[in-house]
């Protein structure tokens, strides 16, 4: 123990030293106000409040979460039959807020109702309690789950919009193999992932991370002061950034670091490291939670400069959904992203890798093959799955009325399960691509096309 004391004092020295050398070489840029509660967007302070949750199944109070709501202007006008419009669920990632998301929301908040929440010690969140169990991610997908509970209309489905750490919490309470929900998995109808992780990192980052993570917070505050010294010109802005972030998008970055606390992150980071035993990592954020094992329309969205998540990921998690769906089905069928590619040069910029079963298609269970085999059942009509609008007077997704059956062609249809289906895009960018103003505007096009085109076009109204 002395000597790992030493170690760290020693360390501590080397890095203090390191950043005066870095203070006397670099001068300082013009400041930037990086205060949570000065600098929120007003469309966020305007339809905030910060009031305490006590999460349903673990118990942990906590005295003063940061809530966003804001109910679609026209919600009482809309269709209800047979559920109201979807509620859009933001959660961010690993240090991040939900001031994240306000170019994102200022776009999607016209379209449906909007919920986003600080995590504990994050954005404009108390940081309370400050036990290391209260931030572990048992206990954050518990309190999100609380929240949404607690703001979901009746029957209202969700999807769930997530960056970075915030995807991986999306899949688990989208993943009806976890064994505890507070929200049910069932009510989940989409997945939007910006940035998404896939699993954990190797045994050997994970041992070298959990390392980091034992020293002393000003040690952690020392390396952070030399990382970040140089304001929105600091490397650790252009890591998130990317080469091509302008002068706005770096001081947002710039803003966001600054705002992330250290003993915060330091508690959230640990909780989302597995343990390996015999190689095989157990529990964090990954241990019982897996891509491959939802049935919801994904949308993977990543940065081509990112160097946090890279975009490979988004092909590890198609390919384990791809995986799961060719071990779950008989019938094997060519993806659309096959389909889609140009014939001359075989890009495609918006990826897509369909469920490999043509839910067009009736399968029978039952298929006679002389005389003698056929029974009463093969004479029965089989319901085909409806896609289309004259289809839809037979759709129990759609409200009816006989008496004027001309509405359907007015209201869509919201299918309360919708069929699975993953798409996913690469857009010109870094880690920071949720907030940048040269992709936001694109990346919010995008969501918006995907929720309309494969969850309902309800969100078009």
């Amino acid at each position: 123990m002395l000597l790992r004391e030493v170690e760290c004092i020693s360390l501590g020295l080397v890095l203090a030293l390191g950043v005066l050398w870095r203070m006397a070489k670099i001068q300082s840029t013009a400041p930037v106000a990086t205060d949570a509660n000065t600098t929120d967007p007003p469309l966020l302070r305007s339809h905030s409040e910060i009031k305490p949750y006590k999460a349903a199944r673990t118990g942990v109070t906590y005295p003063g979460i940061r809530i966003f709501y804001r109910r679609h202007p026209k919600a009482d006008e809309l269709p209800r039959d047979p559920a109201p419009l979807p509620l859009l669920v933001f959660i961010h990632g690993l240090g991040g807020s939900v001031a994240q998301f306000h170019p994102l929301l200022t776009s999607l908040s016209n379209s449906a109702s909007c919920l986003a929440i600080d995590f504990p010690g994050c954005g404009r969140s108390q940081f309370a309690p400050t036990s290391w169990d209260a931030y572990s991610p048992e206990c954050l997908i518990d309190l999100a789950e609380t929240i949404i509970n607690d703001y979901r209309e009746e029957d209202q489905g969700v999807v769930l919009i997530g960056h970075s750490m915030g995807t991986a919490i999306a899949a688990r309470i989208a993943n009806k193999k976890y064994p505890h929900h507070s929200l049910p998995p069932s009510s989940v109808m989409g997945v939007v992932a910006i940035c998404p992780v896939a699993g954990p990192l190797p045994e050997s980052a994970t041992r070298a991370f959990r390392r980091l993570l034992w020293l002393p917070d000003f040690i952690f505050n020392l390396w952070r002061a030399w990382d970040g010294w140089g304001g929105p010109e600091s490397a650790s802005v252009k890591r998130f950034v990317g080469p091509g972030g302008d002068l706005e998008a770096r001081q947002l970055q710039y803003r966001f670091n600054r705002q992330s606390r250290t003993p915060v992150f330091r508690r959230m980071a640990w909780g989302l490291l597995p343990v390996f035993i015999q190689g095989k990592p157990t529990g964090g954020l990954w241990g019982s939670a897996s891509w491959s094992d939802l049935d919801v329309p994904i949308f993977l969205v990543g940065g081509q400069y990112d160097k946090v998540t890279p975009p490979e990921i988004i092909r590890e998690i198609e390919e384990l959904l791809k995986a799961t769906d060719k071990a779950q089905s008989s019938v094997r069928v060519s993806s659309e992203r096959d389909a889609g590619m140009d014939s001359v040069t075989g890009a495609n910029t918006l990826g897509e890798a369909a469920a490999p079963v043509n839910l067009n298609t009736i399968v029978r269970d039952h298929i006679p093959q002389s005389i003698e085999e056929i029974n009463q059942d093969d004479f029965k009509r089989k319901k085909p799955f409806l896609t289309t609008r004259e289809e839809s007077f037979e759709d129990p997704t759609t409200p009816r009325d006989h008496q004027e059956p001309e509405c359907l062609s007015i209201i869509p249809s919201q299918p309360i399960h919708p069929r699975k289906v993953v798409k996913s895009a690469i857009l010109s960018g870094g880690h920071a691509l949720l907030y940048m103003p040269s992709t936001v505007r694109i990346l919010a096009g995008l969501v918006g096309d995907f929720m309309n085109e494969n969850i309902t076009n309800r969100f078009s109204l």
